[in-house]
């Protein structure tokens, strides 16, 4: 088990954990495919070569500061209670050109989707440091 980027030989296995983790038609997976998942912006748990676990995000703007827009974060359901998201979102590349550090934070008057809402109850409850 290790973590790192994906290449496009993984692409298929991303999309297929993608989908099953949050249930998007794949009209939907080939316009985020095409247009705002990047290979340098997605971070896996490879287990044997297939990604376990994967982390998405998104460059963006916040105070004049660059910083990673957490986007997703999918676990297969057969790897799930292993600590491998909780692995993701404390893994610091540094000086390999991504965040430091990921800092969350949630408008308590957000409307969330049952998967935002998993997620934030999954942050909440586990430590992030691995």
């Amino acid at each position: 088990m290790n973590i790192d980027y994906p290449t496009p030989e993984h692409l298929p296995a991303l999309r297929a954990l993608f989908q099953k983790t949050f249930g998007d038609p794949d009209a939907f997976l080939d316009a985020f495919y095409s247009t705002a998942f990047a290979y340098d912006r997605c971070l896996c748990v490879m287990v044997e070569n297939r990604p376990a676990a994967a982390l998405y995000w998104l460059d963006c703007q916040w105070e004049g500061k660059p910083i990673a827009y957490l986007y997703a974060v999918a676990t297969h359901p057969d790897c799930r209670g292993r600590g491998l998201s909780g692995r993701l979102l404390a893994f610091e590349l540094g000086d390999q050109g991504a965040f430091r550090k990921i800092y969350l934070t949630w408008r308590k008057d957000a409307l969330l989707t049952s998967a935002e809402q998993r997620f934030l109850e999954f942050v909440q409850s586990r430590p992030l440091v691995v």
